[in-house]
């Protein structure tokens, strides 16, 4: 594959779920799937500030058109689907409701209604229990093996915590236009110039200036750490210089302006790949911009509850977002692409301002990567990649170590330096290829194909279903198959995040890292397709001292005295446990076992692994 056709993997969606079609009819909608843990009240607010509303399907052929949507995204099973329908305290009738919601129509659950046949068997039923349900949710049946309404708490969570990051809802226009028109000064008298789009972690970033005529100019950037097989001494940029411009301004709510893509230009010179100073540079498209049509503009002091969970999703690192629950920063949201950037409080540019060097910036972004990289990274990292290719592996993945937060432990380079000597690239990797997802525990992990995308979402258990997990929002992507840190895993019984690369011709493969309880070795799929390369250290004298008297004491219910450790020539162990008496030391047992595993054998050669009772 082409690098030009193989950057074109970037500019999939980040989340597993947005579209938006047209309704059939003689009123035109289109709509978007907003995926958000929020009360039905908060879906009310937000699809209202966005210049929508909650949708309201109000002929047949307008809920299969959107049936027909969901039904494209398979992913789309799994959540439940605010719609714009309640019902009053103590009615026994559910109706759609209108921009100020108040009840409008014919009743949807009477028998007479289009939409008596689409509510899910013994639906509506008004409580569950003693919980008050008023509003309604669409989601896919199992057991019916179809979509269909449900009426719930307007706070599900509340009562239903499993569902965390399973609520989505329907955003629904009515026509192309989303407000009242503005001019271009008016939407964008207070608004920055300079907006920057990224996950927080990994090499990759987009940076836009937008002008006051409301053209812009930018560049995007991401490196792929180790493609090229050491040819090029900074590695290969995925890059672009961008101009266009944003066009239909219109006032949407309180703090909040949209505006539609009008142009969008690139500088790629012939569009061929090129070397310069060190670095391979391939041709990609302007990553949270390309893709997109309607965008907005939220304005600083907005109240963040008001604001797309997938727009404060990617700006949640950053430091000022929230003010007294407002939000501390300008916005710049595209809705199509769930695309989140943050603004930047500079002086305003002027048209004739240069832009950025797009060469100096990604050169200098890599160099700081690897300035203290140890030499011949680049064959440890292409090493590692042929033996995982050998062993039929997708991706390799090592146990760093545990810290308080992530990054704290990478920049700590002590805390993994035991792995320069055989994977001398984890040297090459900064502090911002971290993606944290909560919890002490970082591992490494290295997709075996640079061609690879790799994601990092959200992983979800259900304990409603068996503890069946799935993946939730994304935290992470890109379409270069660079090494990341990756910090994971509050609950070590429950891990928190799933892995996954997809190869360019769309077959996936996907693992949750985390470590066994059993004796703290990567929990690795039955299947494979992981290479676990993680250093294990030997367990000292006293913790294997430990182990064994713990272990003597749980076979026999007696604590010996005192333990004695004797080293082989092998490698092994052998430890003694014994008593010291008045006149002589009696020997209770002997254990014979390798001091990584602690597996091996007692002194009647039966087997024994004495981590089985062991908590340090």
């Amino acid at each position: 594959m082409s690098g030009k056709w193989k950057s074109m993997l970037l500019f999939t969606s980040l989340l597993l779920l947005p579209f938006s079609g047209k309704a059939v009819g003689a009123e035109e909608h289109s709509y978007e799937l907003m995926i958000e843990d929020c009360t039905w009240d908060e879906a009310f607010w937000k699809a209202k500030a966005l210049g929508g509303h909650l949708a309201t399907l109000e002929s047949r052929e307008e809920f299969q058109e959107v049936l027909n949507l969901l039904k494209e995204e398979e992913a789309n099973t799994s959540y439940l689907v605010r719609l714009g329908g309640r019902r009053d305290p103590g009615g026994r009738y559910y109706y759609w409701v209108d921009g100020e919601n108040q009840l409008t129509g014919s009743p949807i659950n009477d028998p007479s209604s289009f939409t008596a046949p689409l509510w899910m068997n013994g639906e509506p039923s008004f409580l569950d229990g003693e919980i008050e349900e008023d509003v309604i949710d669409l989601f896919y049946s199992r057991k019916e093996e179809r979509w269909v309404l449900n009426d719930v708490p307007n706070d599900i969570l509340a009562y239903v915590p499993s569902y965390e990051f399973r609520l989505a809802y329907l955003l629904e226009f009515d026509s192309d236009s989303i407000g009242e028109p503005v001019d271009v000064e008016t939407a964008l008298s207070s608004v920055p110039a300079n907006f920057f789009f990224s996950s927080g972690a990994g090499g990759w970033d987009t940076d836009l200036t937008l002008y006051e005529d409301g053209s812009f100019s930018g560049v995007f950037h991401d490196f792929d750490l180790g493609s090229g097989d050491g040819k090029y001494e900074h590695g290969v940029c995925y890059i672009c210089e961008f101009t266009g411009s944003f066009e239909d301004f219109c006032y949407v709510s309180e703090g909040t302006f949209s505006m539609r893509l009008g142009e969008l230009n690139y500088s790629y010179g012939d569009g061929d790949e090129w070397d310069e100073d060190g670095t391979h540079y391939i041709p990609a498209n302007a990553y949270g911009i390309a893709g997109g049509d309607l965008f907005y503009i939220f304005y600083k002091g907005h109240p963040l509850s008001t604001l797309p969970g997938e727009f404060r999703d990617w700006v949640r690192y950053n430091n000022n977002l929230e003010e007294n629950g407002n939000l501390g920063i300008y916005g710049l949201f595209n809705l199509s692409e769930k695309a989140g950037f943050a603004g930047v409080e500079e002086d305003r540019a002027d048209d004739d301002d240069e832009p950025v060097d797009m060469y100096e910036k990604a050169w200098e972004d890599n160099a700081k990567a690897q300035q203290n990289a140890v030499p011949g990274w680049e064959e440890s990292l292409k090493d590692l990649r042929e033996k995982a290719s050998r062993e039929g592996a997708l991706l390799s993945c090592a146990y760093l170590g545990f810290g308080s937060s992530a990054a704290d432990f990478v920049k700590d380079a002590s805390n993994y330096a035991n792995y320069y000597m055989d994977y001398s690239f984890l040297s090459a990797m900064s502090s911002s290829a971290v993606v944290d997802a909560g919890g002490g525990e970082v591992y490494v992990i290295v997709p075996t194909d640079p061609e690879d995308t790799l994601t990092v979402s959200e992983f979800i258990i259900d304990e409603s279903d068996d503890y069946q997990g799935h993946a939730g929002a994304v935290l992470y992507q890109s379409p270069v198959g660079s090494p990341i840190f990756l910090g994971c895993n509050l609950s070590d019984i429950m891990p928190n995040t799933q892995v996954t690369v997809t190869t360019p011709s769309g077959e996936q493969f996907s693992y949750t890292p985390f470590r066994s309880l059993r004796d703290g070795m990567l929990n690795l799929p039955e299947e494979g397709g992981v290479l676990d390369f993680t250093l294990h250290s030997a367990y000292t004298d006293d913790e294997l001292g430990e182990m064994a008297m713990l272990t003597y004491e749980r076979d026999h219910g007696y604590l010996c005295q005192d333990y004695q450790i004797f080293h082989e020539s092998d490698g092994s162990v052998a430890i003694k446990l014994f008593d010291s008496l008045e006149d002589h030391t009696t020997a209770s047992e002997w254990y014979y076992v390798d001091p990584f595993t602690t597996e091996g054998t007692d002194i009647l050669g039966d087997p024994v692994r004495l981590l089985d009772v062991y908590d340090g």
